[in-house]
């Protein structure tokens, strides 16, 4: 669906009010929020039933299925005292599978409202009311990107709100102070900027292709072909792989995954996203449109 954008060349305010509505009602964008819903409630009622009630004396689970405690959603050695609250050592933190998808999620809708519109050749009418190329290439990444991070935050807060009645009926919330939702809340928003990182990325690849499934053979050759190959060549380039500095922002360093600072390896990701923004738009504003 092309929103109108009325007589003459757009304003920045409608060329995105344009996209967010072009964004919103693709199919594609839609059957992966409803996946995403279905799949929140049948997480909690799947972890409800499974789920083992704490021991209060010893504070740890008291049988062989998943243990009960909200700062199990978000475990963080740095502000839980052990035991108190704090998951075992081998529970990983119950957002990082959530995350995990999320970002699958956000390359997905990213590469299909990018890749759709110029194998619809769509892209001709938004041109022909808007001529300045860039500009729409940079408004399409922008919208792109601010949609799959505020859709993230909020899909991760569902998530949430999803494993809450488990620890809540079953197990005990301690541990759950200041500190621990500060911790909690900065993973929500680092999640969210990542997918929306993602999902530019995604555009700007199926942009410079003009086709949406470059984008998923792109993304996938780098990551299970490239990066393994590098990796096993020159393990000293270890900090310069988009894995790596994915999982160390995720993180917040929690893992010691590598040695640089979690700002240093957003500042990573953030190079590699511009650069292949900037070959998007050169790529756009150069190339024949038909």
């Amino acid at each position: 669906m092309t929103a109108p954008l009325g007589p003459g060349p757009p304003r920045l305010v409608d060329l995105v009010r344009a996209e967010v509505l072009r964004a919103l009602t693709r199919r594609a964008v839609r059957v992966l929020l409803a996946i995403a819903l279905i799949g929140t409630v049948a997480f909690s009622i799947i972890t409800f039933l499974v789920a083992d009630e704490v021991d209060e004396v010893e504070g740890r689970r008291a049988g062989p299925g998943i243990p009960a405690r909200v700062v199990d959603l978000w475990p963080d050695p740095a502000v839980t005292e052990p035991n108190v609250g704090q998951a075992d050592e081998d529970v990983d933190a119950i957002l990082v599978p959530a995350m995990i998808f999320l970002f699958l999620g956000a390359l997905i809708g990213g590469a299909t409202v990018a890749g759709a519109e110029w194998e619809s050749r769509s892209i001709e009418t938004t041109l022909l009311r808007e001529p300045r190329r860039a500009r729409v290439v940079l408004t399409k990444l922008a919208v792109s990107g601010a949609l799959a991070a505020v859709i993230g935050v909020g899909l991760l807060l569902a998530w949430s709100a999803a494993w809450l009645p488990t620890p809540v009926v079953k197990g005990d919330t301690a541990g759950v102070d200041a500190p621990w939702l500060r911790s909690w809340f900065a993973a929500l928003v680092r999640a969210g900027m990542l997918a929306g990182g993602c999902a530019v990325v995604a555009g700007a690849i199926a942009t410079i292709a003009r086709r949406t499934v470059a984008a998923f053979v792109t993304v996938f050759a780098v990551i299970s072909i490239g990066e393994p190959i590098v990796r096993g060549l020159r393990p000293s380039w270890q900090e310069w792989m988009i894995l790596e500095n994915l999982g160390n922002v995720m993180l917040a360093g929690a893992e010691n995954i590598m040695e640089r600072s979690t700002l240093g390896s957003f500042a990573t990701l953030t190079l590699y996203l511009a650069a292949v923004v900037a070959v998007a738009v050169v790529s756009t504003t150069r190339r024949d449109i038909v």
